[in-house]
């Protein structure tokens, strides 16, 4: 009998534990706000991971964890890799040659619980527009998936034939370039839908000349030091600048989401990169995709096979200035520390500064300082 009440007893307790918390998450769920939810997934490490597609998400926008991923690639997420960094001396750009196993993670429910258990208004929206897109995105990947098995059984275009036209894409997208962003400092990835994966895949991406100098005053030097470091670090250190607010990039990260659920085709983004000389600098970029049809020639806006986008960036004249002068100020600094060496007949760091100069005397340079 004493065995059994204590039994009733305890039972009694967790019972009304259980009410307790049910009405603790009623309160909780009234207030927008979800429990703590503790999954596997979430356990294993603070990187960040890829969603469609190719959408880096931190798990915690917190100051330390922005910065120490700040450079995590979707190749650091084993979605694709780097298969070779060279200098193109034709068009004067550098070139990143990819392969591509995956657009990202599908589900990313997990992600979108964790935001909300943080109990943060801007994580909540966050995860609130996640909702959205997820269900955006598989809509997109079930109806890219039928396109494909239709192809697939009809035959009518084949991967082969679309890897043999990849030539013949990439010199338009180029034609088109310099009528349209010749003189803007741009960035390019082209890519193409893979029938064995079912995903839109990159193979490539661009780094144009203007860019690279801008950041790193010369081109070919600057290819030249990659080669003894680890290219892909050196890249994303330039185009993805120095440490910053982990706060600043949530609340950008939420802008941009707003942008793509709003369907807008061209999304805007204010961003920072860092110089050579580490000069932090802001710019304003612009993304946009465009379509190939390979059959006739065309670059479009309508959904095709064979796409690409292009990135600009864009500084303030103010900026671009800032550069420059420091820039003239080092080259006086080391011609006055040479003054006795050949300096005018070799000195490669004196032609640094010349391709520089150079870099801005392009159109892009000539209309921020009203020259035209």
């Amino acid at each position: 009998m004493k065995e059994e009440k204590e039994k009733d007893s305890q039972q009694t307790v967790i019972k009304q534990k259980q009410k307790t918390r049910k009405k603790s998450k009623k309160k909780l769920q009234q207030l927008g706000w979800i429990p703590l939810i503790y999954n596997s997934c979430l356990s294993l490490n603070s990187e960040p991971i890829y969603i469609p597609f190719y959408k880096k998400i931190m798990k915690k926008y917190n100051d330390e964890n922005y910065n120490k991923y700040r450079n995590f690639g979707f190749n650091n997420s084993g979605f694709c890799s780097i298969d070779q960094i060279k200098l193109d001396y034709v068009n004067e750009n550098i070139q990143l040659s990819l392969s591509t196993y995956s657009i990202g993670n599908k589900d990313f429910q997990f992600l979108i619980e964790m935001y909300k258990s943080y109990q943060d208004q801007q994580y909540y929206e966050l995860s609130l527009l996640l909702e959205q897109y997820q269900t955006k995105c598989q809509n997109q990947i079930s109806k890219l998936e039928q396109v494909i098995d239709e192809l697939n059984k009809m035959k009518y275009v084949t991967q082969d034939e679309l890897n043999q036209s990849f030539d013949m894409f990439e010199k338009d997208v180029m034609n088109w370039v310099y009528q349209n962003v010749e003189n803007e400092m741009y960035q390019l990835s082209f890519g193409y839908i893979d029938f064995k994966y079912k995903i839109p895949a990159l193979k490539k991406k661009i780094f144009s000349k203007n860019l690279i100098e801008f950041l790193a005053r010369d081109i070919q030097t600057f290819y030249s030091s990659l080669s003894l470091k680890n290219m892909e670090i050196e890249l994303n250190t330039l185009i993805n600048g120095e440490q910053f607010s982990g706060r600043i990039q949530l609340e950008k990260k939420i802008e941009t989401f707003k942008q793509i659920l709003n369907g807008q085709k061209c999304i805007e983004t204010e961003d920072e990169v860092i110089t050579i000389e580490g000069v932090v600098l802001p710019t304003k970029r612009q993304t946009k995709m465009l379509y190939y049809n390979h059959r006739n020639r065309q670059i479009t806006n309508q959904e095709n096979l064979l796409f690409f986008v292009v990135r600009t960036y864009d500084f303030d004249a103010f900026q671009i200035q800032r550069l420059i002068n420091l820039r003239n100020q080092l080259l006086q600094n080391f011609i006055q520390n040479n003054k006795y060496s050949n300096f005018q007949n070799n000195n490669s760091y004196g032609n640094i500064f010349q391709n520089f100069e150079y870099t801005c005397q392009q159109e892009y340079f000539l209309e921020k300082f009203k020259y035209k």
